[in-house]
């Protein structure tokens, strides 16, 4: 086992590694709402919640819309994510407990990090309730404020971040390493970088019904539960080669 070559496998997380319950995307706009009227929006929770869902809608990110109500949108996001571990996590605890990922990832040929445009502190305590945190302690998890608030659809240094925090970097050999992500346009620096980009979710399941092609996405799986599995069976079979 150990003359194989270990894959090094970067995830992102909400929707990916970590699939949301049912109410998530209404939460996520209430949970903002509170927060912007906490930091003095000045708006009433309606209008709150309807800007934090357009500013989803428009940036991939709910917070951004707020600047122009005068908030300090950096502050807002750190904020927001220990608020939605309190109400929305505590509220769905018991059935995110008891999902068993630990199958999916757990390999000695294997080193996985996370990249997120969450925060680490989200990540990071999602994956305690998944009983996965040491699969991630938190030098493998880069949120966005450890990237100073770069985006990875808008720059390359999340990605350095990343490779970084797996003992890699862009003069490493990058062909064992994977880019896993729901969201297609997060995929084009990661290729451009040399990473297998592999999309994932209901973007990958729509590019596949229209028959697109998108020459920065390398593979679509349904889940990223279906691309582990190619990866565990990958693995599997090399190891009888050098048996």
């Amino acid at each position: 086992m150990s003359s194989l070559p270990k894959k090094y496998i970067i995830l992102d997380f909400d929707e990916c590694l970590f699939e949301h319950p049912n109410d998530l995307d209404f939460i996520f706009g209430i949970a903002y709402a509170e927060i912007a009227i906490e930091m003095g929006c000045g708006l009433s929770m309606e209008e709150a919640t309807r800007v934090a869902r357009q500013s989803f809608l428009d940036h991939g990110l709910s917070h951004f819309a707020f600047a122009d109500y005068g908030l300090d949108i950096e502050e807002m996001y750190i904020r927001v994510h220990p608020h939605l571990v309190k109400t929305y996590i505590a509220r769905h605890e018991e059935e995110i407990r008891s999902r068993n990922l630990r199958p999916h990832l757990d390999h000695d040929n294997i080193e996985l990090a996370i990249l997120t445009h969450g925060t680490t502190h989200w990540a990071s305590e999602v994956c305690k309730i998944l009983g996965i945190s040491d699969l991630f302690p938190d030098e493998r998890i880069i949120g966005l404020e450890k990237s100073g608030f770069e985006m990875k659809c808008k720059s390359e240094r999340p990605f350095d971040l990343a490779l970084e925090c797996l003992g890699l970097s862009r003069q490493s050999d990058l062909s064992h390493v994977y880019f896993v992500d729901d969201t297609p346009r997060n995929h084009v620096i990661a290729d451009k970088l040399g990473l297998n980009t592999v999309l994932v979710g209901r973007h990958g399941t729509a590019i596949k019904q229209e028959h697109e092609t998108h020459s920065h996405i390398h593979e679509i799986h349904e889940d990223l539960w279906s691309f582990m599995e190619d990866v565990f069976t990958s693995i599997t079979n090399s190891q009888k080669l050098f048996a």
